[in-house]
């Protein structure tokens, strides 16, 4: 009997359609369809191509920042943060950088602080990096880990 609920579940869930799941390889095809629909709703050419080009125009990639050119400058170069920050406390790190997106508490005094918004970029006309972390132990920081842009 224990091991019916397994099948049963692997029966279910490879019969179910998982359409709604499923990402679009043709923009295009998937543009229009979306004006189809939005001219079965509304019934209106002129909403239905402006709802349709806000939709679909001037999208940027998942993950692409645009950064105007002063917070450009703002920037840290990646190898002299890490020089500056290794070794300070958090207290110098949040008052220099601010309260970080992500806390992890690691346990045993450890915690990691992860920075998600643009803080560094690795030289002057680089993109900047994705996420910066910093790894503290004991209040004071002993690693910094960086994920580069792509």
């Amino acid at each position: 009997m224990k091991g019916l609920y397994p099948l049963l579940l692997i029966i279910i869930l490879s019969t179910s359609n998982c359409s709604g799941f499923q990402i679009s390889e043709n923009p295009e095809k998937e543009k229009t369809e979306f004006y189809d629909s939005c001219m079965q709703t509304f019934s209106d050419e002129e909403k239905c191509k402006t709802f349709t080009e806000k939709t679909y125009s001037g999208k940027p990639e998942e993950g692409e920042i645009h950064l105007s050119p002063e917070e450009e400058e703002s920037l840290y170069i990646r190898s002299d943060l890490k020089t500056e920050m290794f070794g300070k406390n958090t207290l110098y790190l949040k008052s220099k950088l601010g309260d970080p997106e992500d806390k992890i508490n690691l346990g045993a005094g450890k915690e990691v602080l992860i920075y998600k918004r643009p803080i560094s970029k690795y030289a002057k006309g680089s993109k900047p990096d994705k996420q910066i972390s910093f790894v503290i132990k004991r209040n004071r920081i002993v690693q910094i880990k960086h994920i580069a842009p792509n």
